[in-house]
């Protein structure tokens, strides 16, 4: 009896059946053959590890489940998708490689500030630990996802930092896809892991906002009031002229940059990196069109620095209605600032206000940081301070302390104006737009309990509508049961 055949060969590659120890073919649960399908693509010359050259061939191996014809059709799909592939260059690189050439390629796009690339490149580097030395086309969607859940329990992190490292992973291996290092990439057989839904977000109340807004009213015209008092004295003693720096003035913008955060809810660094020339005074009107970002390269030395950026989204770029006495505040303080700016003379000329001034300046004229109005609305500490405490530590207490707000984040200003809209029946799409967030739905996702407000007047109306009786039996539709 002739000998059952064990291999068929193509010339660029074999298909083999699997056996037990028995030499018998292995069989799945389903009843299906299982083979070995083999892909070759010549050989190499190696160093072994007793220092003679060996040649090594280059291979890619997959394990098919079902019948032999099927194996031989699954071989001919997988030799179309390796067609392009550089196995050779593949089987060199490992995935720290293709981090590297991802983050060259994605910074000579241009597309990625240096803020969002720091991100990435710090959730990336949790699977790099993981990965990073492995050769890429050795790394397998089961690794992956081990990697993940190790990353998970080693450090503690929730479910939106582990999908944006799942997400930031798959991203640089679809890079090796495009690159033709890789067939497929591994992440796309993992689901990505859940966001956590956010149930702590704070927000404040319409009373809170008119409370808030009367103490920056009030802090607004005695910071004022102290400017001028501080002036007149400068002029007494001589001072007055010649200098590079004006005190008080980032603390009026700081003053000047809450007003505007409550009263459109723009991100932080949206209103830090307005210029005059984005307020209508006419149409009362604000565009969003930059941001100001403090960057530092990851893993530089260099001193970071404040850098003019692009809005975080397109739907970021924007124009905002303001309200009338927001407005009013505002042209206030643009003529005060033009004054002010005056006195500041850093190399004996004195600044001029222009329609690309900020709108929120330091004590120099220049952009105010997001690192100082930090400081001005939480407060710090300063030690080795020698008019400090008995520990040698100066204290400030920081303006929302000083106003009854304590532990409040500026940023909750931005959510104070979301739940306030949407409470008051404003509809989402508006509210989005106002946000400058790409998909309502993702507006919907972070801002859905305000909206159950609104639910009693809807169960109220669908009463009324329901409840109202029937002109006659005319007015009744009847339905009848069909056969």
């Amino acid at each position: 009896m002739a000998r059952k055949k064990q291999r068929e060969n193509y010339g660029d590659g074999s298909i083999t059946p699997k056996l037990d120890k028995d030499g018998k073919q292995l069989i799945d649960k389903q009843g299906r053959q299982i083979w070995l399908v083999c892909l070759s693509f010549g050989y190499e010359t190696v160093i072994g590890k007793n220092g003679k050259p060996r040649k090594k061939q280059n291979k890619v191996q997959r394990v098919f489940h079902g019948t032999l014809a099927e194996a031989r059709k699954f071989k001919k799909e997988l030799a179309a998708q390796y067609e392009h592939v550089d196995v050779s260059a593949s089987k060199e690189k490992t995935f720290a490689d293709v981090c590297d050439a991802w983050e060259e390629s994605t910074r000579n796009s241009g597309k990625v500030t240096e803020g969002a690339m720091n991100g990435y490149l710090v959730n990336l580097g949790h699977m790099r630990k993981k990965v990073g030395d492995k050769p890429l086309t050795g790394i397998t969607s089961q690794q992956v996802e081990s990697a993940l859940a190790e990353i998970r329990e080693e450090r503690g992190v929730g479910g939106t930092t582990m999908h944006k490292i799942y997400a930031i992973t798959k991203r640089v291996f679809a890079y090796a896809v495009k690159n033709d290092w890789l067939v497929r990439n591994p992440c796309d057989k993992i689901d990505a892991p859940q966001i956590d839904e956010v149930v702590n977000r704070r927000s404040l109340t319409a009373e809170e906002c008119a409370v808030l807004r009367a103490r920056i009213d009030a802090a607004e015209e005695e910071a004022f009031r102290e400017f001028e008092a501080k002036e007149d004295r400068a002029f007494q003693y001589g001072t007055k002229f010649g200098r590079e720096i004006v005190r008080g003035l980032s603390g009026l913008s700081c003053l000047v940059a809450l007003r505007i955060e409550l009263a459109t809810g723009m991100r932080r660094s949206e209103v830090l990196g307005l210029t005059w020339s984005a307020i209508d005074f006419s149409t009362g009107q604000i565009t969003v069109r930059q941001k100001l970002v403090y960057e530092k390269k990851r893993g530089s030395k260099e001193t970071g620095k404040l850098v003019i950026d692009k809005p975080k989204t397109k739907t970021s770029i924007r124009t905002l209605f303001v309200d009338a006495d927001t407005l009013e505040h505002l042209a206030y303080w643009k003529k005060f600032q033009g004054k002010a700016l005056h006195l500041v003379m850093p190399d004996g000329t004195a600044v001029t206000q222009t329609e690309e001034t900020p709108v929120c300046v330091g004590d120099k004229g220049d952009w105010l940081s997001p690192q100082s109005i930090l400081r001005w609305w939480e407060g710090y500490e300063q030690h080795g301070y020698t008019k400090g405490g008995a520990d040698g530590t100066y204290r400030r207490v920081g303006f929302r302390d000083q106003i009854g707000f304590p532990g409040l984040c500026m940023h909750e200003l931005r959510h104070t104006q979301a739940t306030q809209l949407l409470g008051q029946r404003v509809d989402l799409k508006t509210v989005q737009a106002r946000l400058g967030h790409a998909k309502a739905s993702y507006t919907l996702d972070l801002y859905a309990h305000a909206i159950p407000a609104n639910d009693r007047d809807a169960a109220n109306i669908m009463g009324e509508l329901t409840s109202a009786p029937a002109k006659s039996t005319a007015d009744v539709v009847k339905f009848e049961k069909s056969a």
